[in-house]
Formats: C-alpha cells, structure tokens, sequence
C-alpha cells in the first residue's frame, strides 16, 4: 500500500512541475484551423510547404500538428503578408 500512495505522490508532484513549467513558457500553440486565421493560405499544401522548409515552428503529436503563433506572426512580418 505504502508503495501505491508513493507512486502516486510521485506522479501528482511530476503533474504540478509539468503545469509549473507550462505557466512559465507562454508559447501559444494554434490549430490549422486557428492557424489559418492569421495566414491566408488555405491549402494544405501550402501549410506542408511551410513546415518542410523550416519557415514557421511546429509540433507534431501522431497525426495532431500545432503551430506556434509567434513564429506565424513573424513569418507574415518578414514576408509582408497582409
């Protein structure tokens, strides 16, 4: 028993470090839907264009893709998109 409520304890603290650590990164992760809000491009061959060449960051998690919003912020920046 002893050794459950210790690894539960373990896991709880490990919960409340991961969201510690979330409140302090204040990366603003978009959708596809939400991403093409900020950029006009609504092919997904474009958006697949985009992250190949490395022009804006992405996270992938299996077939879920995420864009950071601050890299599609300066990607309209430096390309003049408006």
């Amino acid at each position: 028993m002893k050794n459950v409520v210790n690894v539960l304890s373990f896991i709880l603290n490990k919960m409340n470090e991961v969201e510690r650590n979330n409140k302090k990164d204040k990366t603003v992760w978009l959708t596809l839907g939400e991403a093409k809000k900020i950029l006009p491009y609504k092919s997904r061959t474009k958006w697949q264009e985009l992250r190949d060449d490395g022009k804006i960051v992405f996270a992938q998690f299996g077939r879920k893709i995420l864009y950071q919003k601050s890299s599609l912020e300066s990607y309209i920046k430096n390309k003049k998109i408006a």
